[in-house]
């Protein structure tokens, strides 16, 4: 699964590649989804909608809170893992 969003000031980071996603209409944002492709054939489900400014900030701390400690268990696994790190992930040396 996937969300492809913009950040409350209507910025995105260079790297993105999104266009500016300010919702329709004032004090909102608009979210595009995009679903997993489990089957080979037809196009994945995508969508677009509009949140409450209010709402997109808390889903969004929420998503920035959890990838920060998906990171962190990472991290952790890595130094756990040492050298076997590398081999676990095909880095060779």
């Amino acid at each position: 699964m996937c969300i492809y969003d913009a950040n409350l000031s209507g910025q995105l980071p260079e790297s993105s590649g999104l266009q500016d996603l300010t919702g329709a209409s004032p004090g909102t944002t608009r979210v595009r989804y995009a679903a997993a492709q489990l089957s080979p054939g037809g196009c994945p489900f995508a969508t677009a909608f509009d949140l409450p400014d209010a709402d997109y900030a808390a889903a969004h701390a929420l998503f920035l809170q959890m990838k920060d400690d998906a990171w962190k268990k990472v991290d952790e696994i890595k130094k756990d893992l040492g050298e076997k790190w590398d081999e676990v992930t095909g880095k060779k040396k």
